[in-house]
């Protein structure tokens, strides 16, 4: 085994620095550490064991420990076994230098006794040095030519908590302990897709209204492709009351293919009409575009991972911002077909009126005859139910769920733990123009959690100008198309 490098620590070095288990020995580089305890540090630590505090408990402590290394042999025992590997030793009695190795030292001083210790080991050929937390030993040391070192701070003892520090950290024990016990609130923000998100950056179309010689030109084009029928008006016009079947049923009897008057006026009438509809369909082609944009839909992903239901949940959405949230529409199967078409016609023109053609009236006469025999059929009315019950652990809407809004809450009665996470979602939205920018605040709160889970999602919506142009050129030519299609099939009609 090496020759051990011999450190004898003073008392401060036992009191205030950390237990000899636990300083880094590593640091002195070498493989073999003994720990010498002379005679002065041993007394000293008598002379401290009665008083009080924190240095006589420590005292004490380590009084007990030396007196067990008095019945073992070489009175030494093993700190650690590598690492280096350090040892213990008690150096009493005839061990020790009883006069001073060095001209001036006094042995009656504490530190000087000590330091006589190190120098004796020294002179017989021993690698020794002085561990010590006193800058006026460590001083003293230098002057007589023994090696020290100083205790290094982060080698100190933690300092003792006082009773207010000690209080303070049971309560923040208790505290801990109860909030552990308590419903557990996690929460995440999700796009459309499921994907987990801390911001929302997006950039939308914001649309330009077509010009008016856009329009005007569209409006010619539409007018060329589907002209108003030039239909030749019945001379007896006095018969041609709708409403009077009888006088109809003769007139179709002198005039097999005519026209009434009432269907002309009702085609042209509808003819106008649906000039009109195109021209403001074109005219507010931009608003129709951003009312059926697709805003980002978004969803506040929350769970209770606690260890017990969280009682009267609440679940709050703050906008703060540019923008607004609504609570998503949901459509059932015939609804969403409704709503896919309404989409297909805003990206068409309307086609015209059909030309009308003419009626045998005394069909019509006949089946309003045969009308009249019908019975009224009774009418069935569903009995009304009573309103269902809430669910306890289910989540209702308590405010924000109409309309656009800037504050939503939803509320829950008893929401168990450990179940799936519960998705709450909404759409943002905003007037067009300028760059939208907020926050969404996602808090989830319950009467019996301390301290309410938040979490804030930061949004930034840009827009882009698109010019329509082009979607009215191809609307206009699929309209024309279609008219030609038409044109090529003489029994069908444009509706």
């Amino acid at each position: 085994m090496s020759v051990p490098l011999i450190i004898v620590p003073d008392c401060n070095v036992l009191i205030h620095g950390r237990s000899l288990h636990d300083l880094p020995w590593k640091d002195f580089g070498v493989e073999n550490i003994e720990v010498r305890l002379v005679g002065q540090v041993v007394t000293e630590l008598d002379a401290l064991k009665n008083r009080t505090g924190r240095p006589s408990r420590i005292a004490r402590d380590l009084s007990t420990q030396l007196r067990a290394l008095l019945g073992v042999t070489n009175r030494s025992d093993v700190i650690r076994e590598t690492g280096p590997r350090v040892t213990r030793v008690l150096w009493l009695g005839r061990q020790e230098a009883k006069s001073p190795v060095r001209e001036g030292l006094d042995l009656t001083h504490g530190d000087q006794a000590i330091i006589n210790q190190v120098l004796a080991m020294v002179d017989g050929g021993q690698h020794a040095l002085l561990l010590t937390d006193d800058v006026f030993a460590a001083a003293l040391a230098g002057e007589f030519g023994a090696p020290f070192k100083l205790l290094p701070e982060d080698w100190r003892r933690p300092a003792e908590q006082d009773e207010a520090q000690k209080e303070i950290a049971r309560l923040k024990s208790e505290n801990g302990r109860l909030m552990a016990a308590e419903p557990k609130f996690n929460g995440w923000f999700t796009d459309d897709e499921g994907t987990r998100i801390d911001r929302v950056e997006v950039t939308l179309e914001s649309f330009e209204a077509l010009s008016a010689d856009v329009v005007a030109d569209v409006m010619v084009r539409v007018e060329r492709a589907a002209p108003m029928a030039n239909l030749t008006r019945p001379v007896e016009t006095s018969e041609q009351n709708p409403f009077d079947l009888a006088g109809l049923a003769r007139l179709y009897d002198r005039h097999p293919g005519a026209l009434t008057a009432h269907q002309i006026d009702t085609y042209e009438q509808d003819y106008a009409k649906w000039l009109k509809d195109v021209r403001s369909q074109l005219e507010r082609l931009h608003l129709i575009r951003a009312q059926r944009r697709k805003w980002p839909s978004l969803s506040f992903v929350a769970e209770n991972d606690g260890v017990r239901p969280a009682q009267q949940t609440l679940v709050e959405f703050d906008v703060k911002g540019d923008f607004y949230i609504t609570k998503p529409v949901r459509l059932d199967e015939k609804e969403r077909e409704g709503d896919d078409a309404k989409r297909r016609l805003a990206r068409h023109l309307a086609l015209p009126p059909r030309i009308p053609t003419p009626t045998r009236w005394d069909r019509v006469l006949s089946a309003a005859r045969g009308a009249s025999h019908i019975r009224d059929v009774p009418t069935f009315v569903p009995p009304l139910g009573l309103p269902k019950a809430r669910e306890t652990d289910a989540f209702y809407w308590r405010n924000g769920h109409r309309g656009p809004t800037t504050a939503m809450e939803l509320e829950c009665e008893s929401w168990r733990h450990k179940r799936e996470p519960e998705a709450f979602a909404f759409v943002l939205g905003g007037q067009d123009g300028q760059p939208l920018r907020g926050v969404v605040t996602a808090t989830v709160s319950a009467g019996n959690v301390t301290t309410p889970f938040v979490l804030r999602l930061p949004v930034h919506v840009t827009f882009e100008a698109r010019s329509l142009d082009s979607d009215a050129e191809a609307m206009v030519t699929e309209f024309e198309r279609a008219m030609e299609r038409i044109a090529r099939t003489p029994t069908a009609g444009p509706n």
